[in-house]
Formats: C-alpha cells, sequence, structure tokens
C-alpha cells in the first residue's frame, strides 16, 4: 500500500476511534451534568478527528504514530469504559 493511502486510512479510522475514546473519556470525567458533559466532549472530539488526520500527514514515522495512536485509544477507551461503569 503506498504512503497517502496508509496515512488516509490511519487518519480516518484511528482518528475516529481516538475521538469516540476520548468523548467517552471526557463525558466520563467532565463535572457537569451528564447531558452537557457528552455535549462538550463530543465537540471536543470533532476537533481531536481533525488533529489526528493533519497528524498522519505530518509525520515522518508513519508506524510509530500508528502505535501511539492504538496505545492512546487503549488507554482512553479503557479507562473512559472503567469510568463510566461499563
Amino acid at each position: 500500500m503506498s504512503a497517502v493511502p496508509a496515512r488516509l486510512l490511519l487518519g480516518v479510522l484511528g482518528g475516529y476511534a481516538l475521538a469516540s475514546a476520548a468523548a467517552v473519556f471526557a463525558a466520563a470525567i467532565l463535572p457537569l451534568p451528564r447531558p452537557q458533559a457528552v455535549l462538550a466532549a463530543t465537540l471536543g472530539s470533532f476537533a481531536l478527528f481533525v488533529a489526528v488526520i493533519v497528524t498522519a500527514f505530518a509525520v515522518s514515522a508513519i508506524g510509530r504514530f500508528a502505535l501511539l495512536l492504538a496505545g492512546a485509544i487503549v488507554l482512553l477507551g479503557g479507562a473512559g469504559l472503567a469510568l463510566a461503569g461499563l
């Protein structure tokens, strides 16, 4: 697979997964009523999604970025689910 499709796939799919995990985590820790916490976390996750896509094209070592992204997804996702009680 060439570099551009690999970076696009990593940016879009990895960005979506990280944004979802971050939204769950942020919604669980924000000191707001549940609906407002979910809304604020979701809005913030859109910025994170775009940042991951841009970073996927900006880094020189795509393999290292993929490992870093996978680790962040696992940590945030696990912590978010644990804090949410799931």
